[in-house]
């Protein structure tokens, strides 16, 4: 995890009559990544009475897009290359938790 304050978190809460499945599979989605580095972290969850909790780090820079709109693209081989090996695998762990939540089929 890359957050440079471990203190600092995000607090996901399930309310709604659906909340246990949901959380569910939010869980078994995060525990299905093998490499969660190219990914937000997982802290951990609980359950405290009508309410599922996951704990999940701090993206400080907003969403994707904002992310691309101000950073400086790679202009050199092996950054070019880095960043690459780098989406590759947030696509790879995008695709296991989706996977596992019954977004994508699989054959």
């Amino acid at each position: 995890m890359n957050n440079t304050n471990p203190n600092v978190f995000i607090l996901k809460r399930y309310l709604t009559k659906d909340a246990e499945d949901h959380y569910n599979r939010e869980i078994r989605g995060f525990n299905t990544i093998k490499h969660p580095k190219s990914m937000i972290g997982f802290y951990g969850s609980y359950i405290h009475g009508g309410s599922y909790n996951i704990l999940l780090e701090f993206a400080d820079k907003g969403s994707l897009e904002e992310y691309f709109q101000h950073e400086t693209p790679p202009s050199h081989g092996e950054d070019i290359i880095k960043f690459w090996a780098h989406l590759f695998e947030l696509t790879k762990a995008l695709n296991a938790i989706h996977t596992d939540l019954g977004f994508v089929e699989t054959s």
